[in-house]
């Protein structure tokens, strides 16, 4: 076999290799979360983006709603019916017994013992300890601190058991059988599968004559079955990763570590990582997971972190030859838009490499658009010329080298003729509905296509490809729009919006109070956007000098932390506003927000 035939053989195996490697080295770069590297990671209470614990002091029951656990919600449901204030409760809520572990599993506290602690002791030792303190001391509580620690210091060290054999599970091991405590008490709750047991006083008989412990099994193959099987114990805040495979232990590591990094997260429930962890057992790789029958948060996990891997296996190059464009390789984050552009309803593979490479620039631009609109107007341009093309020109438009400056005057007739006549556009629609051409999207259409020409032409681009600069500079700019001033409301309409019955029903339909009416009054005062005024920081006016003044943020032009003067009421209506937003605050969160 030559060295070109071996180059070319198939690797089914290579790309989970290559992406381990690849996550691997992230995970080991300096930029990475320590809290993510380990196997069994443990999340600290009240953690910034995964807390998990309630929101009463001291509990470390999961969230499960409200940001309360299952008993203390009740519980509020309760002091809701009777009147209670959340607050209130918040703060005088009575603890509820754990029935979880609460902390990690330690290791004995007599000097070099590998054998772990009994987590029921107080003196923190292991079972063959305690019984010696038991024998020594006549009590397995420890009165005296100073002679415990003497007591601790003349103790010789027991051989350790080793790791747990469970496939999930690094604790220690308690007893020959191999288990940690918490997995003993599973493998007896499961109807001891396998029947695996220890001789009859083990301990007696052989440990303490130095002889090795063999342990005895009905089926053995049934236990490590089992061992492979059995789910890792419940620990409040703690994800075990152990018993999966390389590949997608590392995926869950990188997704956990993305999602805390990013300021606008989705709000990730711990019961909901554990089911995704849960579900990840026994397969290669995150793509593997099936999400049918899945529920709603864990479909949202599973997507989210395939989302965050993507950007890492595929590269822009790859991302272009597939047909989309990925923002976050760009750095970029569009409001309301998904990061994955999709460009495979363009048919011709030049023009929408055109369009890739048009858009790339805008997002390495300094001056790049924000909102999505841009982007969908920049896409529907080439779409409706892809269209036409793929309809009316020579091999459907996928030859360049075949279009001329005629093919883009046809173009340009055919597009004013459906604009002036209100017919379908010619592109395929994301949508069920066929769009409609009208004078704004002709216009738009044209202005696109020409910027995006000419700055290919500047780029030296449309040559390598064979597209003849006579179909480039065709492209004419869009038709002026007809001018159509805007009138001020009638009185009529003024009255109308300023009408306080009018006012009042609006304020009633706001079922939930969320400020529907301030919205609508400071839009009318001011005469801003309204996601301008949606968007207010909580400390949105003062008073300046003796002038009640408004700051917001003009975020379509580019002007930030602008002032304007606005009424007396306004102002009271929107300090009032404040105080009911703290309020709400304080109520779900038991904390006064800072600044």
């Amino acid at each position: 076999m030559t060295a070109a035939t071996q180059l070319a053989v198939i690797r089914p195996d290579r790309e989970s290799r290559d992406r381990l490697e690849i996550l691997t080295a992230l995970i080991d770069g300096p930029g990475f979360d320590p809290l993510f590297r380990s196997d069994v990671i443990r999340i600290p209470r009240n953690h910034p983006a995964l807390h998990w614990n309630c929101l009463i002091s001291g509990c470390d029951g999961y969230i499960k709603r409200q940001e309360l656990c299952a008993n203390h919600a009740t519980r509020w449901y309760e002091a809701e019916a009777a009147g209670m204030d959340r607050l209130e409760f918040l703060r005088t809520a009575p603890l509820v017994k754990a029935r979880r572990r609460l902390n990690a599993p330690t290791g004995c506290r007599v000097p070099r013992c590998g054998r772990p602690a009994e987590r029921s002791m107080l003196v923190g030792v292991c079972t063959f300890h305690r019984n010696r303190w038991l024998e020594f001391s006549g009590s397995v509580r420890v009165s005296d601190d100073d002679r415990f620690e003497r007591w601790l210091s003349a103790q010789e060290p027991c051989a350790s058991f080793g790791r747990c054999v469970a496939s999930c599970c690094d604790d220690l091991a308690r007893s020959p059988l191999g288990l940690c405590e918490d997995h003993e008490k599973l493998y007896r709750r499961a109807g001891r599968p396998g029947g695996a047991r220890l001789p009859a006083n083990w301990f007696r008989w052989f440990e303490r004559h130095g002889q090795r412990v063999l342990v005895d099994y009905d089926d053995e193959s049934v236990f490590r079955r089992w061992r492979r099987e059995v789910q890792p114990a419940a620990c409040p805040g703690q994800i075990s990763l152990h018993g999966l495979s390389p590949l997608i232990r590392a995926e869950l590591k990188w997704g956990l570590f993305s999602y805390t990094q990013r300021s606008d997260h989705t709000r990730w429930w711990m019961h909901s990582i554990l089911r995704v962890v849960r579900s990840c057992r026994g397969l290669a790789c995150l793509a593997d997971v099936n999400l049918d029958g899945a529920g709603a948060h864990e479909r949202m996990i599973v997507n989210e972190i395939r989302r965050d891997l993507e950007t890492v296996y595929v590269t822009p190059s790859e991302s272009k030859a597939a047909g989309y464009i990925d923002f976050e390789h760009f750095g970029r984050r569009i409001s309301k838009l998904n990061s994955k552009f999709d460009l495979t309803l363009i048919p011709q593979r030049w023009l929408r490499d055109l369009l890739w490479d048009h858009l790339a620039d805008h997002l390495r631009s300094v001056d790049n658009p924000r909102g999505r609109n841009t982007y969908f107007a920049i896409r529907v341009a080439v779409q409706e010329l892809g269209a036409f093309l793929g309809a009316a020109a020579p091999a459907a438009g996928h030859d360049p080298a075949l279009l001329a400056a005629e093919h883009v005057d046809q173009f340009v007739a055919d597009h004013r003729r459906r604009a002036r006549d209100r017919l379908p556009a010619l592109r395929p629609s994301y949508n069920t509905k066929s769009p409609v051409v009208t004078d704004v999207t002709c216009k738009n259409t044209f202005d696109v296509l020409r910027r995006i020409m000419r700055a290919a032409l500047e780029a030296g681009r449309t040559e390598p490809i064979g597209l003849a600069r006579a179909f480039v500079v065709a492209f004419p700019t869009g038709d002026k729009r007809a001018f159509r001033p805007r009138s001020p409301y009638t009185d009529d309409t003024a009255r109308a919006l300023a009408d306080p019955v009018n006012l009042g029903l609006l304020a009633q339909a706001d079922v939930t109070d969320r400020g529907v009416r301030d919205i609508w009054e400071t839009i009318i005062v001011t005469g801003r956007r309204a996601g301008e005024v949606v968007g207010l920081r909580l400390d949105c006016v003062g008073i300046h000098n003796g002038v009640p003044l408004l700051w917001h943020d003009q975020t379509k032009v580019g002007n930030y932390n602008e002032a304007i003067r606005i009424p007396d009421y306004t102002y009271q209506r929107l300090r009032e506003r404040q105080h009911a937003t703290i309020a709400r605050f304080e109520q779900r969160y038991a904390r006064t927000p800072t600044a």
